[in-house]
């Protein structure tokens, strides 16, 4: 009975001060969200969060049919961060022999704006999901 007493302490402990499941160590949270190109699901592309803090952490994903995911282990702790999204035409298979006319380099579909010259923010909090939907043109 004593051995029951003492387990149940040491679980309410750990709920109390966080280590229980749902936290990290290391005060990173995962993201989720959607991209919208034209009005529909992004195809493909890649979504990027840069940190506001040059010593900060950065983090990325692949999109696929509009949607993108970073689990927690890879996510990022709270603060501000910039976004850059990213979508690069598809390219032609090259035809001809090894080492003639190579294939063009691919284009970027997405606006400066939302990529090399992004100005996009989030803020990553614990308060609440961290689930950010963009629309892009």
């Amino acid at each position: 009975m004593r051995a029951a007493g003492i387990w149940v302490f040491v679980v309410a402990v750990c709920q109390v001060i966080g280590c229980g499941p749902g936290r990290d160590p290391h005060g990173r949270t995962g993201l989720t969200g959607e991209v919208t190109f034209a009005g529909r699901p992004l195809d493909q592309g890649s979504i990027k969060f840069m940190p506001d803090d040059e010593n900060g952490q950065s983090a990325g994903a692949l999109i696929r049919d509009g949607k993108y995911q970073i689990p927690r282990e890879q996510g990022l702790p709270i603060g501000i961060y910039r976004v850059e999204i990213s979508s690069l035409e598809p390219t032609p298979t090259p035809t001809g022999a090894p080492g003639s006319d190579p294939a063009p380099p691919a284009k970027e579909r997405i606006a400066a704006e939302y990529n090399a010259k992004s100005n996009l923010k989030i803020e990553i909090t614990v308060e609440k999901e961290n689930r950010f939907d963009f629309q892009v043109k």
